[in-house]
């Protein structure tokens, strides 16, 4: 039985050490990490568009609010004009160092993660539920009932 292994290691490290297939699976992957990362990086330059689009959206409700409520007018100016700075940072940085900040973050400041992650999470929760449904998901009586 130790012939067999023996004979086994052998064998793979032998194709190891002339290439053999692993050359192969680490372009693959690298292929398949560069494709991927340029996909999430066009997703999050979308995203961040239309974080641009809503702020730009903000500032003209502001405008529009000024006169009627120059305080809250401030406010959302204020808002968007953040909601711009961010736009800009995130669009300078790359998917995988956002992850690595996210990442450093959560470890650096558990709770606060959590409690951000949460607070996310029933935000998106109420907009999607808010959200009308499309014609499709409507409900439609039964001609029977």
């Amino acid at each position: 039985m130790t012939d067999i292994r023996q004979n086994e290691e052998h064998r793979a490290s032998a194709s190891h050490e002339r290439g053999d297939g692993s050359g192969n699976e680490d372009r693959t992957a690298e292929s398949a990490r560069k494709r991927l990362s340029g996909f999430a990086n066009r997703q999050k330059d979308a995203g961040l568009d239309r974080v641009s689009e809503f702020a730009s959206a903000a500032h003209k409700a502001a405008d529009a609010m000024g006169n009627q409520n120059s305080n809250m007018a401030g406010f959302v100016h204020e808002a968007a004009s953040e909601l711009d700075r961010l736009s800009s940072n995130l669009r300078g940085r790359d998917v995988s160092e956002l992850y690595n900040s996210v990442h450093e973050f959560a470890r650096r400041q558990p709770l606060a993660f959590f409690a951000g992650s949460f607070a996310a999470g029933v935000v998106l929760a109420r907009f999607l539920k808010s959200s009308p449904p499309k014609d499709s998901e409507r409900f439609h009586p039964s001609p029977n009932l």
